[in-house]
Parts: structure tokens; sequence; C-alpha cells
């Protein structure tokens, strides 16, 4: 089941949600997805379209960057697996 998270209206990680977001692996980028098999095996569809997308980073008051990282079966534009990388 994709992962749904309840987010904050207005918020920034609600607009890097609307994002298309960034492959970092798999589809078109060049470097293989190493959890595409077990994606693939959980979710349907096959390892090849699997990727791992990340939106932009904001930056909050307190200096963190914040960024959303997440799988995506391309074609069907649902995002699994969704997470939110402090740094």
């Amino acid at each position: 089941m994709p992962s749904t998270q309840k987010s904050n209206p207005g918020h920034p990680s609600e607009a890097q949600l609307g994002e298309k977001g960034i492959a970092g692996a798999g589809d078109k980028h060049g470097t293989g997805l190493r959890t595409a098999t077990a994606l693939a095996s959980k979710y349907g569809g096959k390892a090849e379209d699997w990727a791992k997308k990340t939106s932009s980073a904001y930056t909050a008051k307190d200096g963190s960057v914040i960024s959303q990282h997440w799988f995506e079966r391309i074609g069907d534009a649902v995002r699994y697996e969704l997470k939110s990388i402090i740094d």
C-alpha cells in the first residue's frame, strides 16, 4: 500500500509533496535501484519500473534542511514509503 501522510496546509513540506521529484536512482537516472526487486515484489510491477525520488530541500528557521524521499513506480505517480529527511 502507498504511504499516506497528513500534512499541514501551507507548510513547506506540503509544497514539497506537490513536486514531481528528482530521480536519484532507477528510472532514467543511470544508477540502479538496489531495492527495485523487493519493491516490485511488495507493490507490483517490474523491478525496472521503480525509482527513488527526492523533493527540493527546504531550510527551516532553525537551520535544519528538510527534504522528502520516496519510491515511485514509473507511470503511476503513486508514492510509496514516503519519509522526511532532516539534515
